[in-house]
């Protein structure tokens, strides 16, 4: 498969805006590449989905997929099915054209297996998300007759930054309809007759098809398929969604409310016959759970909306979506050109949850260009939808970024204000995730005023909660940060001991940005302590893991740490080298802070060495990067080493 460049266009059309990256992109499954684009011939985001080579070796199989393709294109708009636009076979290209879906702020991407690598997700929501899939799946079968997906599972389930309208539960849409198989009376039910071939391979591609965990076991055994066959499915991820266990392959927790035990245990059957036999028959057994175990009205289904609104507010969103991919990346401009058409939608369907949304997105962006007027204009803006719209888990996200606005501006005890704000909506709520996110914070803010025993006591709340609802990401997040605030008070053991947990957690779930962090953070407390060996071998480690990464930027500052601990034990050579491979990568990344500060440290080490000529240029050119960034303490302290170089 051809690997598209950003900014190249595929079949003269879709312009690539970013290369597939799992930190940042929105994953749709796990047939092939997926690549954020620009349609320039309807203006509009996209995401192109790529088919793996080994499922092109043969035309056959190609004109299988197309076929099944159309089939998700048929389907139409319906609220919880994401929308395909098109399939297209350029030989040897064969892509789906999609939506883009916007994820909420605090996830990696819109997948359901990223809100599930954080933490079980409460009883009235999981049961809500349930009834979307359901009404999805059932739209999908009564307007294709026969449909059956066989691949429902996390990863193709995905999880919008927006609510479904009059609630504030996500909207979740059903994705991965390539692959289906349309059943009736257990031949397929495409209309096109099926060449020989076709039909020849079309056993192959039937058992290939599903994942472990979630497939029933007439499919694993490759016998015939049916609706019961994807509700054995949705049993697994309602049971995984409550317990993180997958219902195929644990017992079903006795832990769990005995209408729900029963119920999905009856979806896990182990005779299809003994299932639901329709969807219709699990969205009514759902809306009575919900009813019995919620705390408000069911959320209308259907089309909500007229289509053609549904059709620009997927716009708006899609835009959304790019905005935030692009201000991931640091492109800024483009983030902020994409939140602006996005907001101007928006406003134009009269859609304030999603201008509430993209505003606050807008304010963060702002704030990264340091423009703080404008960003606090759009973090209160969202603050004041989300209270008109009595949307308390936005008002709680908007308090947030309020407070970061304020955190970052150094006004840490306005910060603390609104903090405290949104520690009270989440406990109120009963969100053990936000409470843990909202700890953090409070402990961040009290870490910059220098109250390390406060700090560390909110970080320790933090870890409590986030062990209690398994939450392995934010609980690595809180031995980090607690690591940190035992280093600042000089508790060496403790602090070694947390980011020693904090690697080990990191390397279980797969982050390895948290782990290079974790062997930084220990480099930097051997070094405080003058280990100078041992804190060689944590960098050491780091650039290794940073390398693997392919962060540059995160590769210079790993870099950096190893000549200043080089630097710290006489070995100038080895500090000179290192500095300047930093220096490198922070001129080809134009990483000013960066440039800055490994020019301050090439200054005062050509200083010691006695290169005073050298030592003078560095310093200059720190200094004057330094007054360009605004930074007047560096700049200062950069300005007093040169005129100690100046009377040497």
């Amino acid at each position: 498969m051809e690997i598209y460049q950003v900014d190249s266009l595929i079949i003269k059309r879709y312009k690539v805006l970013q290369i597939p990256d799992p930190a940042n992109n929105i994953r749709i499954g796990g047939m092939g590449m997926v690549y954020f684009c620009h349609d320039t011939k309807l203006d509009r985001p996209v995401a192109l989905k790529f088919i793996k080579p080994e499922l092109l070796s043969e035309r056959s199989k190609r004109e299988y997929f197309l076929r099944e393709g159309k089939a998700w294109i048929d389907l139409g708009y319906h609220p919880n099915i994401v929308r395909c636009y098109d399939v297209k076979n350029v030989d040897p290209t064969l892509f789906l054209v999609l939506e883009l879906i916007d994820k909420e702020q605090e996830m990696k991407d819109a997948s359901l297996r990223s809100w599930l690598d954080h933490a079980p997700i409460p009883l009235e929501q999981a049961l809500l998300f349930s009834l979307q899939i359901a009404r999805g799946m059932r739209y999908a079968a009564d307007k294709i007759p026969g449909l059956i997906h066989r691949d429902l599972k996390p990863e193709n389930i995905l999880v919008g930054a927006d609510k479904v309208p009059g609630t504030s539960i996500n909207r979740l849409r059903v994705t991965d309809f390539g692959l289906v198989k349309m059943v009736n009376d257990g031949a397929s039910s495409v209309q096109e007759p099926a060449t020989e071939s076709i039909k020849r391979h079309q056993a192959q591609f039937t058992q290939n098809a599903g994942t472990s965990g979630y497939m029933a076991p007439e499919q694993v055994e490759g016998k015939s398929v049916g609706v019961y066959t994807d509700v054995y499915a949705l049993g697994c991820i309602l049971h995984e969604m409550l317990t993180l266990q997958r219902g195929s392959l644990h017992p079903i927790s006795r832990a769990l409310p005995k209408p729900i035990h029963e119920f999905i245990s009856c979806c896990l059957a182990a005779y299809p016959k003994d299932r639901p036999q329709s969807w219709t028959e699990v969205i009514v057994s759902l809306e009575e759970l919900c009813a019995q175990f919620g705390s408000g009205p069911l959320p209308q289904e259907g089309r909500l909306e007229d289509e053609n609104i549904a059709e620009r507010k997927s716009f708006a969103s899609s835009y959304n979506a790019m905005g935030i991919s692009y201000a991931q990346m640091g492109q800024i401009p483009e983030a902020l050109r994409y939140f602006e058409t996005a907001l101007n939608i928006f406003q134009e369907i009269h859609d304030r949850q999603g201008e509430g949304a993209v505003s606050g997105n807008m304010g963060n962006t702002y704030a990264k260009l340091g423009r703080m007027k404008d960003a606090l204009y759009y973090c209160e803006k969202d603050l004041a939808i989300a209270r008109e719209l009595h949307d308390q888990p936005r008002e709680g996200i908007a308090l947030g970024n309020i407070g970061e606005l304020y955190r970052s501006a150094g006004m840490i005890k306005d910060a603390i204000g609104f903090y405290e704000q949104r520690l009270t909506i989440v406990r109120e709520a009963k969100d053990p995730r936000g409470e843990g996110n909202t700890l953090s914070s409070l402990g961040l803010a009290y870490t910059a005023l220098g109250e390390a025993d406060k700090a560390a006591s909110y970080f320790d709340q933090q870890l409590v909660i986030t062990r209690e609802i398994s939450d392995r990401r934010g609980e690595g997040n809180a031995l980090c940060n607690l690591g940190n605030a035992c280093a600042q008070l000089k508790k060496w053991d403790k602090a070694i001991d947390s980011y020693n947990l904090y690697k080990k957690i990191s390397n279980e779930i797969g982050d390895w940005m948290g782990e290079g962090n974790a062997w930084g953070n220990m480099g930097n407390i051997y070094l405080n302590q003058g280990n100078i060996g041992d804190a060689i071998e944590c960098y050491e480690m780091r650039l290794e893991i940073e390398r693997r990464n392919g962060d540059k930027r995160r590769v210079g500052s790993a870099l950096g740490s190893l000549g200043t601990a080089y630097a710290r034990c006489g070995l100038t050579d080895n500090a000179l080298d290192y500095y300047e491979q930093q220096r490198v990568i922070a001129r080809k990344l134009n990483d000013l802070v960066g440039l800055a500060v490994v020019s301050g440290n090439l200054a005062n080490l050509n200083k010691h060495m006695g290169n005073i000529s050298q030592a003078l240029a560095y310093a200059q050119e720190s200094a004057r990067i330094f007054i360009q960034l605004r930074d007047i303490p560096n700049s200062q302290r950069m300005q007093n080493i040169i005129d100690q170089i100046s009377k040497k």
